[in-house]
């Protein structure tokens, strides 16, 4: 993937290929002139656009590891987590009252459950280590 100048493109969009466009609907009857504006875009006027995507200077090119990699920095500033991603108390509490899945400490052993959080006094289990939220509920076929 790469990014190129927009404004630059558009400059050279605008006259090459919107100028040959409109020539065509100028040279069009009457007629025609109640098409869409698809039905005069030419084999040449295609050409010519694709050749300025081409050809249009590139600002910055990424590889596909490139963007996974800058997706996830993203994701980690933004603080947005994937569904069922756990998240360390160390690092953040939850900013709304809710009930939210857990791990816990309980008895010397970790375990999994559900608990409500309250912004004034945390969560109801003790020694609450990771959190996460509830995922949303079925939906048979997406509808129900």
């Amino acid at each position: 993937m790469r990014l190129i100048d927009a404004d630059n493109f558009s400059k050279v969009f605008n006259s090459k290929i919107f100028n040959k466009l409109q020539n065509e609907y100028l040279n069009s009857t009457a007629d025609d002139k109640t098409k869409d504006v698809a039905d005069f875009v030419t084999a040449e006027i295609m050409t010519d656009f694709n050749d300025l995507i081409d050809n249009a200077p590139t600002i910055v090119a990424y590889t596909e590891e490139q963007i996974k990699e800058l997706v996830e920095l993203n994701r980690k500033l933004s603080g947005v987590r994937p569904q069922g991603e756990w998240i360390p108390v160390s690092e953040r509490l939850p900013t709304e009252d809710n009930d939210y899945i857990v791990t816990y400490i309980f008895s010397g052993e970790k375990e999994v459950g559900k608990s409500w959080f309250n912004t004034k006094y945390g969560f109801i289990y003790e020694k609450v280590i990771a959190w996460q939220p509830l995922p949303e509920p079925y939906k048979k076929g997406g509808t129900e």
